[in-house]
């Protein structure tokens, strides 16, 4: 982790009434969180929860003015522990930060962060996980794997930023 200000870490009211939170006090802050959230093991819509609750003020210049490195090091705690963050080319962490919203998992996003992260894939073992990340009924992750080319999604205009999100029968596919 990048440095921090030891003034400020795990002093999260004190760090919350500074005006303009330098980037090492900001580091710190968000290094505490995560260390608290590994600690505690929060994930899935919990962790949206937590996440939601302590950022929900910031703005997107406070997301640009953490060190990479530190954003980083959050995007893939969140990815890992069922917190869906965006990550495609041309796009800013610190703008994939600032959009988080809580949404269910689709089946194609839940096969592309397991590719990149063997933290994601051990937490896909926990049946709890999986259902916390998971509209409705939890995915059959069996099934998953030998229909990933007949996965469809239907569009659900009540989830956040109406993005797809899987259908039962994506979910769960039939075997001829």
């Amino acid at each position: 982790m990048e440095e921090i200000d030891p003034e400020t870490w795990g002093k999260l009211g004190r760090y919350q009434k500074l005006a303009s939170p330098t980037e090492n006090q900001s580091n710190g802050y968000i290094g505490y969180l995560t260390v608290v959230w590994k600690k505690e093991r929060t994930a899935g819509r919990d962790l949206w929860s937590a996440f939601a609750q302590y950022f929900e003020e910031w703005t997107q210049e406070q997301w640009i003015n953490t060190s990479m490195v530190t954003q980083k090091h959050l995007r893939q705690f969140l990815g890992d522990n069922g917190v869906y963050i965006e990550v495609r080319a041309g796009l800013r962490i610190a703008v994939a930060l600032f959009n988080v919203l809580y949404q269910p998992w689709t089946p194609e996003q839940i096969q592309e962060w397991s590719k990149k992260s063997s933290t994601f894939r051990r937490n896909l073992e926990d049946p709890a996980f999986l259902e916390n990340i998971t509209p409705d009924e939890p995915l059959d992750l069996s099934r998953m794997k030998h229909h990933t080319t007949g996965l469809h999604t239907a569009t659900d205009t009540s989830a956040p930023c109406n993005r797809p999100t899987a259908s039962r029968a994506a979910l769960h596919p039939t075997t001829p």
